[in-house]
């Protein structure tokens, strides 16, 4: 008779209905043993607190809203107890959206696999090592799902649309934010990366022009790539003047310093802060791991010579819905088959299942969710062609 039960172990409830439910969901939240390695769309967008509704179809549907902006006019001259004219109310613009569905991979195990496990229980009523390495095949899969995040929030952000293009499943559907023809500009006199471009005043040309078309004033920062940043700026030679001139000011040499070989992030950013009419410059560092039926290659869903300014803060919401696996699971699920879910992120699920396949047993994981990102700044999201120069 074995000494231990592997239907007592953690590792077997992970997989079960009911009480094993809770099991999952206390050592995904509290585990500690869950990393976030791809965290850039956590700085952009907030998860919304709110849940879109699905219709009878299954899809989710979502509306962002958000006021015009418009520069105030100076006020009228009138004679004696003259009438005011009717003031104009900002209009609203919206735009709408459904929210799509992805899966990850699917971990499986085997019924020899699981056969190995429940041996191995019995004899050293230990399943730590199963479960420290179903803990880094999951970690896989919520990388995969932030990998997502990134690409989608970064293409959002320069393009000014979702075109899930990546991955082996749908391709193909376009969701459009409703950002302003007139905040898609060029780079200004000059493309970015040319030699005698002045930089740091085509970008305040280009912020200036956009607070004096909108009225906008609130605070903003400019975003460009991690290559563009490294490749133009620090080659740039109005760029490499000004913090020259600063650190001149800041040493209180009466001769010019000689050109530094390497420019320290703070030195830039105090060269930014500095330059008048120039919000915060923020560096990207996204980049993505995509597997397609070819193989896989690395992606960037931030645009190619694109740099992007809007108000600092949040660009969005992620838009996402409940899962109807889960859904049709707790409704009409096979009793053959087990499952267990546990949420993660707030918009994502790690979901278990105990199937039969064929004449044995099979042992699933894989993470579902529904999301996708909106952006919510949209009228104030400036998107800046940095290789086409103005006519």
């Amino acid at each position: 008779m074995s000494r231990f039960d592997f239907n007592n172990s953690r590792y077997a409830a992970f997989f079960r209905s009911g009480e094993g439910q809770q099991i999952l969901r206390d050592y995904i939240d509290n585990s500690g043993m869950i990393n976030i390695n791809y965290n850039w769309w956590r700085n952009q967008f907030a998860v919304n607190p709110e849940v879109t509704p699905t219709d009878s179809s299954g899809k989710a549907s979502f509306m962002v809203q958000a006021s015009e902006n418009r520069a105030a006019g100076v006020l009228d001259m009138r004679a004696p107890l003259g009438k005011a004219h009717p003031y104009k109310k900002e209009g609203i613009s919206f735009y709408t959206g459904t929210i799509p569905d992805f899966t990850s991979d699917a971990i499986a195990e085997t019924a020899m696999e699981r056969m190995y496990k429940e041996k191995y229980f019995a004899e050293f009523g230990n399943d730590a090592k199963f479960i420290r390495e179903w803990t880094k095949r999951v970690q896989d899969l919520i990388d995969a799902k932030d990998q997502t995040a990134n690409y989608m929030c970064a293409q959002l952000q320069t393009e000014g649309y979702v075109k899930y293009d990546i991955g082996r499943g749908i391709k193909g559907i376009k969701q459009k934010a409703a950002i302003p023809e007139e905040n898609f500009v060029k780079a200004g006199e000059k493309v970015w990366t040319a030699p005698d471009a002045k930089l740091f005043s085509q970008m305040a040309i280009i912020e200036d022009g956009f607070r004096q078309r909108t009225g906008f004033t609130g605070a903003m920062k400019w975003l460009i790539p991690k290559k563009m940043y490294s490749d133009v700026f620090l080659h740039n030679a109005e760029v490499k003047q000004w913090i020259n001139y600063l650190r001149n000011l800041n040493t209180n040499s009466p001769m010019e310093a000689p050109d530094i070989p390497v420019v320290l992030k703070k030195q830039f950013d105090d060269a930014v802060a500095a330059f008048d009419g120039l919000s915060p410059i923020e560096i990207v560092v996204e980049e993505e791991k995509n597997k397609d039926w070819k193989g896989d290659t690395t992606v960037n869903g931030w645009a190619a010579n694109v740099a992007v300014l809007r108000p600092v803060g949040y660009a969005g919401l992620i838009m996402h819905t409940t899962s109807l696996d889960q859904e049709m699971a707790n409704m009409a699920g096979n009793n053959v088959v087990s499952q267990a879910f546990a949420p993660i992120d707030g918009f994502s699920l790690i979901h278990n299942a105990e199937m039969v396949d064929g004449e044995y047993k099979s042992w699933n994981t894989r993470l579902i969710t529904s999301f996708i990102p909106a952006l919510t700044e949209f009228p104030e999201h400036i998107i800046v062609d940095t290789a086409t120069a103005d006519s």
